[in-house]
């Protein structure tokens, strides 16, 4: 019964130990649901076939880039200055250890696009950053790179932009999701058990 006891301890033990440790990482999975949006004047034809099932790791601190899109051409049907773009990244986290991170993340990151000054040839776009809250207390962050067009032409206040340009996101693990409670009370657990028996043996 005590050789039960102690395997069943150390057993429960080993399980929390190993679980916790997974938690130092975490696991990325890109979904299918990648696009960027744009004001009725503004059209951009992007192509986002390099990122469903696309995956990482990363341990606290860590990043990945990757191609987030590619823009083969802008079109431009009136002469704003500036037009607001939104780009949609979707992340399907799957458990990892005992972070509850299950299910998908749709993060949205806000940008701009702009013809550069006088010069109608270039059409440049940028974004801003965005933190991303999920699991127990997990941060990442997500920042998309600036892109420009530079073979363009206007003709009846149309203007047309072609090539090729990427748009690379890069991905850092902030802050690694903590524990959920349940798994913490297993560890303890376990080495309640080991402790109790060691003093049982004792006396």
């Amino acid at each position: 019964m005590k050789r039960l006891v102690i395997a069943l301890s150390v057993a429960v033990l080993i399980f929390g130990i190993t679980f916790t440790a997974n938690a130092t990482s975490v696991d990325f999975l890109i979904g299918d649901d990648n696009s960027i949006s744009t004001p009725s004047a503004l059209t951009i034809d992007a192509d986002f076939t390099q990122l469903p099932g696309k995956s990482f790791t990363l341990s606290e601190g860590g990043s990945e880039t990757f191609v987030y899109a590619v823009i083969n051409s802008i079109t431009v049907a009136d002469n704003e200055d500036s037009y607001d773009i939104i780009a949609y990244l979707d992340f399907d986290l799957p458990p990892v250890g005992p972070v509850g991170n299950e299910g998908s993340i749709d993060v949205t990151i806000k940008g701009h696009g702009s013809m550069n000054g006088s010069n109608t040839a270039i059409f440049d776009i940028s974004f801003d950053p965005v933190s991303v809250e999920f699991g127990n207390d997990g941060w990442f962050t997500v920042a998309l790179s600036d892109a420009a067009l530079d073979d363009g032409y206007c003709m009846g206040g149309m203007c047309y932009y072609s090539g090729s340009a990427n748009i690379e996101a890069t991905v850092t693990l902030d802050a690694v999701p903590v524990p959920e409670p349940s798994t913490l009370l297993l560890l303890g657990s376990g080495l309640f058990g080991i402790a109790a028996f060691r003093m049982r043996r004792n006396s």
